[in-house]
């Protein structure tokens, strides 16, 4: 039987969702709350599951009580001490591999990989358990991580190559 999201009634399938109390929303429903349920941390998926499928509704209908509940961004001592953790765990993960001299635009890219790859010991745990759609999901996180990591040797090459360009250009020029 397939998952149907609560909200839309569209078939959810091996899209973003998340089960609620109640049932299930799929990403397309919960982004008008600002909810991007492939950027949220394990801890935010938790807390938002235990939610009611109706909270979700009344939010998305306008209910500032709800809202308030499923604000993800609020800036209070919990989710700065949880930013202040997941920045000690990437900075600990760039100096495990070296990637210390990354710029900001690769960054962010290595913040998405190392996510996708800490998020699939959850998938791998329920692939254990016999779950077939686990197994899926854990797929398309690790082909999802492979092509962020080959867009960003795609652009560390591109540097390397303007630098060698540049060393042509001025050992040519030199040598004139």
């Amino acid at each position: 039987m397939a998952r149907l999201c609560g909200i839309c009634d569209r078939k959810i399938g091996l899209k973003p969702s998340i089960n609620f109390v109640g049932g299930s929303a799929c990403e397309n429903c919960l982004n008008p709350l600002g909810v991007f349920v492939t950027q949220l941390a394990f801890e935010q998926l938790l807390a938002l599951a235990e939610m009611s499928l109706d909270d979700v509704k009344a939010a998305i209908a306008g209910d500032p009580s709800k809202q308030e509940k499923i604000n993800l961004h609020s800036e209070s001592k919990d989710g700065i001490e949880r930013k202040a953790k997941e920045n000690q765990k990437i900075q600990t993960f760039m100096n495990k591999y070296q990637l210390e001299d990354l710029d900001e635009k690769d960054l962010i890219v290595l913040k998405r990989i190392a996510g996708d790859l800490a998020g699939k010991g959850l998938f791998e745990m329920a692939s254990f358990l016999g779950n077939q759609e686990a197994r899926e999901k854990i797929k398309i996180t690790h082909l999802s991580a492979l092509v962020e990591q080959n867009w960003m040797i795609i652009r560390q090459l591109s540097r390397l190559n303007k630098g060698i360009e540049q060393l042509l250009q001025d050992k040519g020029q030199s040598e004139a």
